[in-house]
Formats: structure tokens, C-alpha cells, sequence
């Protein structure tokens, strides 16, 4: 890897085994502390810590032969790795999906969500 390369690819792996993934697709959010302006009278520089925010991925899965959305429902308490092409890794553990994911027939992918708490970046 070159140290200028963006991110440009993911390989998603739920319990070890890899999704198959649509090219382009992948959004990734680490979670963690969430942050909200405080507002003042002469300085707008304030703010207040106001929780944690899961993490969240988001996928476009091929659905190929073998695929069901049932196997995306399933998914409770199970670990997702986020493996991106400049070498960045982040693992979600205890992870869920939100359900079923919906299938267009138009590209032949389901739009799949997870969350887990804050993602820990393992590389």
C-alpha cells in the first residue's frame, strides 16, 4: 500500500466468513463520542459530550446464488470485520443487524445495516 491510497475497497467478514460485497457500496461509521455545539453569546466554540453512537455499516450484498435475506436477519451477537484496502481493520463485536434487507432487482444487491457498540480499529 502506498502511504498517499485512499480507502476504496472493504471486505466484510460476519463470524469469519466473507460477504460478497457490491463494489463502491460500503459506509462505515466507528461510532463512539458524540458531540453537540453549545451555542453563546461571543463564542461559538463550545460544545457538550452528549453520549455514545453505535457503530453502523452499511453493505450492498451481491445476491447470488446461495444468498437469503434470512441470513442477514439472523445476524445477533456476531463479529463483523471491516477490512479496507489502505490497511485500516476494524472489528464491531456483539454486533445486529437491522433485519431483513431489501433486494433491488435493478442492480441485483440488498441494501444490509448493522450496528454494534463503538468499532475498535485492530490494525
Amino acid at each position: 500500500m502506498a502511504k498517499n491510497q485512499v480507502i476504496g475497497r472493504a471486505k466484510i467478514m460476519v463470524d469469519g466468513q466473507v460477504i460478497a460485497t457490491g463494489s463502491g457500496n460500503t459506509t462505515f461509521d466507528k461510532g463512539g463520542v458524540t458531540r453537540e455545539p453549545v451555542p453563546g453569546d461571543y463564542d461559538a466554540s463550545a460544545f457538550r459530550v452528549s453520549g455514545q453512537k453505535p457503530a453502523k455499516l452499511e453493505i450492498s450484498i451481491l445476491t447470488k446464488q446461495g444468498y437469503t435475506a434470512e441470513q442477514w436477519e439472523a445476524i445477533v451477537d456476531s463479529t463483523i470485520t471491516v477490512e479496507f484496502d489502505n490497511g485500516q481493520t476494524y472489528v464491531m463485536r456483539s454486533a445486529y443487524s437491522e433485519g431483513a434487507p431489501p433486494i433491488t432487482t435493478s442492480d441485483g444487491l440488498a441494501k444490509a445495516v448493522a450496528y454494534a457498540g463503538v468499532a475498535e480499529r485492530v490494525k
